[in-house]
């Protein structure tokens, strides 16, 4: 029994130095797979990209800003222009209303003159007709 008992201690002892010498290879290999030059250089180069990354998101903040002021500040200039635009415009209206009550009252006088005239030339007939009934004549009557 003791013989039992001092075997199975010293396979226990080999099968721990097994995993011993595994595990203190497996960990130094992990350990220059990562102290390796290229795996640094990557992950300074991801912790550059990052940093660039945000260098170029803040430009282009920047870039979104200055945009968004320009475009506050045309709208700005637009939305007046348009307000004169549309005053120019009812300006011009009413100078147009004002032309037209113009020549409608001018173009109501010339009918009526017109009118008048139509009358006097048609009294003139009339006083012609009636003189060569009468036997006159006049040079201005045909």
């Amino acid at each position: 029994m003791n013989l039992t008992l001092l075997l199975l201690v010293v396979v226990l002892i080999i099968i721990y130095s097994i995993f011993s010498v595994h595990y203190n290879q497996t960990l130094s290999n992990f350990t220059k797979y990562y102290s390796n030059s290229s795996v640094k250089s990557a992950s300074g180069n991801i912790v550059l990209e990052q940093n660039n990354s945000s260098s170029l998101l803040q430009k282009d903040k920047e870039e979104l800003e200055r945009r968004y002021f320009e475009s506050t500040n045309e709208n700005i200039n637009l939305t007046e222009e348009n307000i004169n635009l549309k005053s120019q415009v009812q300006d011009l209206q009413e100078q147009f209303n004002k032309l037209q009550n113009r020549f409608n009252q001018v173009q109501a006088a010339l009918e009526a003159a017109n009118d008048g005239i139509s009358r006097l030339i048609a009294r003139n007939n009339e006083l012609c007709r009636e003189l060569k009934e009468a036997g006159g004549k006049d040079e201005k009557c045909k």
